[in-house]
């Protein structure tokens, strides 16, 4: 039979203990101090960061509003290239008066035609191109809920729409435009009702526009004054 063999462990000397337990101590206390000077550095670099973020931000910030959005008109020439510029007075005549033309239409257009479905949309494209005085007196016109008012919301409605159609402009000053066309009230159920209606329409181009405004009114036209009346039969 094979004896036992038993494994004894060796005594450990007082002092050596004693001493083991300071190093063991001494190092994790250094870990640690170590650990929060790493962490008071990362913290450091953290809010220098964000100072510097926080000054580029503003920076950047502070530089934006020295853009301005400018609109670039493009145009066909004879031999078929595509010339450019953002300067309105730049354009040849007979490009730059069409344009001219479309803007004022579309101005008579959407302030004298009526349909309940987009009336929102005109009242807004109408008050923008308008100066401050015609903008008042339109607005005040078209928000006219009263009975007596004149306004397209009260006298039509939903119940039908006004159409206008262009018959001829001209301009009898280089920014006053008269302009002739039709307006055919249909009352749904009705006969249709035609006239013919004159508005004069006095105006400035600017070049200064936000660009949800120069969206709706790209040439950048202003009507600075507006009268519109029925012809003579």
């Amino acid at each position: 039979m094979n004896a036992d063999i038993k494994t004894m462990a060796t005594p450990v000397d007082g002092d050596r203990l004693a001493r083991y337990y300071r190093e063991v101590e001494s190092f994790q206390a250094s870990k640690a101090r170590g650990a929060r000077r790493w962490g008071r550095v990362a913290w450091t670099i953290a809010g220098v960061s964000l100072v510097a973020n926080l000054a580029l931000a503003v920076t950047t910030a502070s530089m934006l509003p020295l853009e301005r959005l400018v609109p670039i008109y493009l145009w066909l020439q004879p031999d078929g290239t595509v010339h450019s510029t953002t300067q309105l007075s730049d354009i040849p005549p007979t490009q730059s008066r069409a344009l001219l033309r479309a803007a004022i239409w579309q101005y008579v257009r959407d302030r004298q035609s009526y349909d309940f479905a987009d009336a929102k949309y005109r009242y807004d494209v109408v008050s923008l191109m308008s100066g401050p005085h015609v903008r008042g007196d339109y607005q005040r016109w078209f928000l006219d809920k009263s009975p007596a008012g004149s306004s397209p919301q009260i006298k039509v409605g939903r119940r039908g729409q006004v159409d206008v159609s262009l018959i001829n402009m001209s301009f009898v000053r280089p920014q006053v435009a008269l302009v002739r066309y039709r307006r055919t009230v249909l009352m749904y159920g009705a006969e249709p009702v035609t006239t013919t209606w004159t508005a004069t329409v006095g105006f400035r181009m600017t070049s200064k526009l936000p660009l949800d405004d120069r969206l709706a009114d790209p040439g950048g036209l202003i009507v600075m004054n507006y009268q519109n009346s029925e012809d003579t039969p």
